[in-house]
């Protein structure tokens, strides 16, 4: 016999005795009812035959007098006719009886009783008639005798036989009760019986349940201790890779180089892409990806995503824009980086599948209960498109649109699954539409609580209201229409829109000639017809008062510095996409200005975005802006102290070098650093024990040195493990030169050092 799989619930075993006691309980039941009935019949048969018993001897008494002549009620013709009716009566009752010797016993009876009335008739007629001696005869002789004998025998006999029936009722009600008693037991025996073997195997299901859960728990754990050992010899030369890259790049190299170095730092970025889908597929599976709320600034969010991005959409020659909410909350409680993950995943597939046309992300919102918000995000591109029958199935892990073997776009088919089970672990859901041949619209929501909502002020941007301004679009993108004329709507102006230089001069003419000109022109920098350059030309030269304030826009990497933009008479320049904040706060800037007739520089998003946070438009942080601060770097790996020790001293870092914690510890009681970088994992003691040594040992020193965990683990509770040991920040492997920045920017400002910007800087991106 096979063995029975002990880890399954013995729900059948279960069933059964269920079905048991309750088939038991209702045969108890009826059982008890069949009891009842029987008690209560046979109770009445014996009170049948009492009666019966009593009937037949005042029968006998009756009819032995009624021979005597001697009447009971004084009216012998009623007591004859009431006699008549009992003894009818009577005789149907016993007619009725089951036992046949009863019923003879009885009729024997009352044929000798019927006999004595008749010779005590004749007796009485002969003592009236005088005739003494023959009635005495009558009672002396054979004939009396016997009768007398034999209703005496019958009367003896009836009681006999009625008791023995009464007995033999009750002897059946007892054998009745004995055997449903019997009964009753058995059925309780074997239901005791069952469930026992139920309970039993219930009791054997829970013991090898929790030995599963423990042999599950001790599979997770292994398998998180693979991943993270995965994780960390992946990461750790990746991170020599591409950060040695990086350094390379900086260095003077001829074009071929540094198009060699490019294509390695290039490659090792994809197969990191590669490597994060995997490991975050294998932590959803292993159920070790957890969410981490924090309160974040969505806008910012996504024009962080949207500087990554740009690059890559430059080099496809399209556009990549971005159309907010007009209302949006900036601030909300929720994981940043997989909402980055998210947008990140569907932006980059979009613009990999697109090669002409734009990118646009969409982003709306709603409130719902209980504070919470539900953010819905779009991402629209002009690219190739879904077939339709591949649609049901691209979310599946290892799937893609496409499978042919002469792939042109690669990928591992694992970032919409991911895109899938993130937005179900944020209460959301993903979706697509898409056409072959036109594009695709990605669309997912997700529930998020309110942030605090902050009114960003900022006392560089003057509050000039908008209402009212004109202004002209000028651009071949419709989507792009759309946005502006949406954040201009909003903010009170008039918008009107030119697809072309033709276009745009005509209505330019029309308004100047009417005494309504512009305030502003947008224009494209690769506008139909003259381009952008020939048509600022040619409102320049125009005998017309066109007098607008010229905004040049582009999606795309053209080196131009901003003294030539000034020389054709452009006051600004945007690089798309562009945010509804500082749109509106360029727009304010220069209508100042222009009120207050003063020349300012050529307004950039770079300047827009330094003045919204109340700090310098003008000015940008030198390379050595740390220059004296001391570096502490716990690694030992010779590579990623190579690429720390050179990152920092290009930051003007003073860097000393630790291979292991128990010298760090040993360092740190013999010198003071303004930051360590430690690694977690290493030889002799690993970052985490030296942190709590050294929290330790300055405890008593009332000092605290900022420490910044280095790790190539990407597991859930890596992060948390760090902070509740004493360190101060996080960073993940493969490092890259702009987190080493902003880790010393936020731990040692007060360091820094800040020097004028170029005015001839370029202005690509700004």
């Amino acid at each position: 016999m096979a063995d029975r799989d002990l880890s399954v619930f013995p729900a059948r075993l279960l069933a059964l005795a269920t079905l048991l006691t309750l088939m038991v309980v209702l045969w108890m039941g009826a059982n008890s009812i069949y009891i009842h009935y029987f008690l209560t019949h046979t109770i009445a048969r014996d009170q049948q035959l009492a009666e019966m018993a009593d009937a037949i001897l005042y029968m006998d008494s009756v009819n032995v007098q009624a021979g005597r002549g001697i009447s009971i009620t004084g009216d012998e013709e009623f007591d004859r006719r009431y006699l008549d009716a009992t003894e009818a009566e009577l005789d149907a009752e016993m007619a009725a009886l089951p036992d046949k010797d009863l019923q003879a016993a009885a009729h024997a009876m009352d044929d000798a009783a019927d006999r004595l009335v008749e010779l005590d008739k004749r007796y009485r007629a002969l003592i009236e008639e005088g005739k003494a001696s023959e009635a005495a005869e009558i009672l002396s002789g054979r004939e009396y005798r016997k009768f007398t004998q034999a209703h005496l025998d019958g009367r003896q006999k009836v009681a006999e036989k009625i008791r023995q029936a009464s007995h033999e009722n009750l002897l059946n009600l007892e054998n009745n009760i004995y055997a449903a008693l019997a009964a009753v037991t058995s059925v309780v025996i074997i239901i005791c019986i069952a469930w026992y073997f139920a309970l039993g195997s219930i009791r054997r299901w829970r013991v090898e349940l929790e030995k599963a859960h423990r042999a599950a728990e001790t599979a997770n754990a292994a398998k998180s201790d693979f991943l993270a050992n995965m994780s960390h010899e992946i990461r750790t030369p990746m991170n020599g890779v591409l950060g040695m890259a990086g350094l390379l790049l900086d260095t003077e190299l001829r074009t071929e180089q540094r198009g060699w170095v490019e294509i390695i730092k290039k490659s090792g970025e994809n197969l990191l892409e590669v490597i994060n889908d995997i490991l975050d597929f294998s932590k959803i599976e292993a159920g070790m990806l957890a969410l981490e709320p924090v309160e974040f600034d969505l806008v910012t969010l996504i024009m962080e995503i949207t500087d990554l991005l740009l690059l890559r959409s430059q080099e496809q020659t399209i556009e990549l824009l971005v159309e907010l909410s007009p209302d949006l909350p900036r601030r909300v409680v929720g994981d940043p980086v997989r909402v980055r993950q998210l947008i990140m995943n569907l932006a980059g597939n979009a613009i990999k599948f697109t090669s002409k046309g734009y990118v646009l992300i969409r982003v709306g919102w709603k409130p719902e209960a209980e504070g919470k918000l539900r953010l819905f995000f779009e991402v629209e591109d002009t690219g190739i498109g879904i077939p339709a029958d591949k649609i049901d199935y691209i979310f599946n892990k290892f799937s893609q649109a496409e499978e042919s073997t002469t792939r042109k776009f690669g990928g591992t088919g694992l970032g919409l699954s991911i895109c899938r089970r993130l937005t179900e672990m944020m209460q959301g859901s993903i979706g697509v539409r898409s056409t072959l041949g036109k594009g695709s619209v990605f669309h997912f929501d997700i529930l998020v609580d309110a942030g605090r909502q902050v009114e960003a002020e900022s006392h560089k941007i003057p509050p000039c209201d908008l209402r009212g301004l004109k202004m002209l679009l000028v651009d071949y993108s419709e989507p792009n229409w759309k946005i502006v004329w949406n954040y201009a709507n909003a903010w009170g102006m008039r918008c009107d829109m030119a697809k072309d230089a033709a276009q745009a001069m005509i209505m330019l003419e029309e308004k100047a000639r009417i005494g309504e000109p512009y305030d502003f022109t947008m224009i494209d920098y690769r506008t139909e017809g003259t381009g952008g350059m020939q048509l600022s030309e040619w409102i320049r030269s125009s005998s017309l008062p066109l007098d607008a304030t010229m905004f040049i826009i582009t999606a795309h990497n053209y080196i131009v510095t901003s003294s030539r933009l000034e020389e054709w008479g452009f006051s600004g320049f945007f690089v798309k996409p562009f945010y509804p904040d500082q749109l509106k706060a360029a727009f304010q800037l220069l209508w100042d200005a222009r009120q207050r007739h003063r020349k300012l520089p050529l307004v950039t998003r770079h300047m827009i975005s330094n003045m919204l946070h109340d700090k310098s438009g003008f000015g940008l942080p030198q390379v050595d802006m740390f220059f004296g601060a001391r570096a502490l770097v716990v690694e030992d790996m010779k590579v990623n102290v190579m690429l720390i020790t050179r990152i920092l001293q290009k930051h003007g870092c003073e860097v000393f070098h630790a291979e292991n914690g128990q010298v760090a510890v040993e360092k740190l009681r013999e010198e003071r650093y303004d930051i360590v970088f430690m690694d977690c994992q290493m030889p002799v003691m690993d970052g985490f024990e030296a942190t709590l040594r050294i929290r330790g040992e300055e405890a008593a020193q009332e000092r605290h040195t900022v420490i910044v965990a280095l790790t190539a683990d990407a597991m859930t509770g890596d992060r948390e493990k760090c902070l509740n040991v004493g360190m101060d920040d996080y960073l993940n492997k493969p490092l890259r030169q702009e987190q080493i920045t902003d880790i010393l920017h936020k731990w040692l400002r007060h360091k820094a050092r800040m020097v004028p910007d170029d005015p001839e800087t370029r202005v690509t991106g700004a």
